[in-house]
């Protein structure tokens, strides 16, 4: 029976031996501490391990991908021993259990013939492919939001990783509460500032899309498209500059000239690399309340759920 959904909190896949699970071939684990004590703070793990939970023992011999692709299959590296029938019954049970398991996203451990994302070895011709229990993950859960662990490092992959699960997760929330033209309108209205953040072009189709919406099972799957394809696009420290001049536009009337300057300043400090984006939003964040900017107010990207804030200013400590 799946876990029922802690409110509040974002449930994420994860493998396994990231969270300290000795789970590994040679009974290690890659433990990551921030995921275990800080992170867990905000998050539900949902915690895989392909190799074991597919029968494979701790220790065993270490395992490997051969191709060719994409019918990979999976073997043993000193004896050859198959083992890819054994893990693909597994996968298929298990990517069941995941429907129900409510995941805004999952984390992999990079490397693993099983779990890599973008980084497993193909023995045979010496690739970089992604495991095989991430391949039928992709196939099964096109939209959900994956990463390799080693990539959390950097900063704006971080970011942007926490705005798709983010975005995934109240996407999937308005498909389940409400799902009506009326609320897809509302979601659009909040999430404007977040896609503009990762796709101006994309944007403008999503809008023109909810503007004309007719036929409600239609626009939702091709709204869902649209946006997935927006937060696959990175955001990056220029396309943010973009949404933070747009922020400010709101205020050039309002602000004094002297405050109006100070902003400015802090946009272009911004976008040289010499200010954090966070210090220039809780300005905007300060101008939005004393304005009552009710638009501005509603706006996630001002605004994160309370869950996202931690987040946001927890390293993982790779």
């Amino acid at each position: 029976m799946a876990e029922k959904k802690k409110p509040g909190r974002i449930r994420l896949g994860v493998s396994a031996c990231l969270l300290g699970q000795p789970v590994r071939y040679d009974g290690k684990d890659k433990l990551i501490p921030a995921f275990k004590k800080r992170w867990s703070r905000f998050v539900t793990w949902v915690p895989v391990c392909p190799e074991t939970e597919c029968g494979l023992t701790v220790p065993r011999e270490k395992i490997g991908l051969f191709g060719p692709g994409p019918a990979f299959r999976l073997k043993g590296l000193k004896t050859g021993k198959d083992v890819t029938g054994q893990m693909v019954h597994w996968t298929e049970k298990k990517l069941d259990e995941l429907v129900r398991a409510n995941l805004s996203g999952f984390i992999l451990k990079s490397g693993s013939p099983s779990c890599g994302l973008t980084s497993a070895l193909d023995y045979s011709s010496g690739v970089l492919v992604s495991g095989l229990f991430t391949s039928f993950l992709q196939r099964r859960f096109p939209d959900l939001p994956l990463v390799e662990e080693k990539n959390l490092a950097y900063s704006e992959v971080r970011e942007n990783f926490l705005d798709r699960i983010f975005v995934y997760k109240r996407w999937q929330e308005f498909l389940e509460k409400d799902g009506s033209i009326g609320g897809l309108v509302s979601f659009h209205a909040r999430h404007k500032l977040i896609i503009m953040a990762h796709s101006v072009r994309l944007l403008s189709l999503l809008g023109n899309l909810v503007a004309s919406a007719r036929n409600k099972a239609a626009v939702l799957a091709q709204y869902q498209k649209y946006l997935t394809a927006a937060m696959k696009k990175p955001a990056t420290g220029k396309t943010h500059t973009n949404v933070l001049q747009h922020l400010a536009g709101y205020f050039k009337k309002v602000l004094p000239q002297e405050e109006r300057e100070r902003l400015a300043q802090q946009i272009k400090a911004y976008s040289q690399g010499a200010l954090s984006r966070e210090e220039i939003l809780s300005s905007l964040r300060h101008y939005a309340r004393r304005y009552r900017q009710r638009y501005l107010l509603q706006q996630f990207y001002l605004f994160p759920e309370p869950e996202e804030w931690p987040l946001r200013f927890i390293s993982p400590g790779l």
